[in-house]
């Protein structure tokens, strides 16, 4: 018996195919993943920009903007109904666009948590 660690059943699966192709007869595969997942997390950044020369995307008609936003995200697929992510935003403008509490400002960051499920 051969033990694999952290496949996955795809991989076991292909794993074996390749066994019986190389004539094994009935290979025995057992594999895990921790915490019962079937991904480990993974780490995704994305970066935009926009050059809104007539004001037509923020809402400022007639007036130039540029913004730029980065955005960092960690995604988990616990189970293979259930998808948990975080995410980081940030977001500038060359305009005062985005509305605080000490009034208008040209960042804005913010914070996502997220669970999906699909059924």
């Amino acid at each position: 018996m051969t033990r694999i660690r952290f496949a996955g059943p795809a991989l076991l699966t292909k794993l074996r195919r390749e066994l019986r192709r190389a004539g094994v007869r009935n290979p025995e595969l057992h594999g895990a993943q921790p915490r019962g997942a079937h991904a480990f997390p993974v780490a995704r950044h994305r970066a935009e920009t926009i050059n809104d020369k007539d004001g037509i995307v923020t809402g400022v008609n007639g007036t130039s903007n540029h913004l730029r936003e980065a955005t960092a995200t960690i995604n988990f697929q616990a189970t293979p109904s259930l998808k948990l992510s975080t995410e980081v935003r940030q977001d500038r403008s060359d305009l005062a666009i985005y509305a605080k509490s000490g009034g208008p400002s040209k960042s804005q960051t913010s914070l996502e948590l997220q669970a999906v499920y699909a059924f």
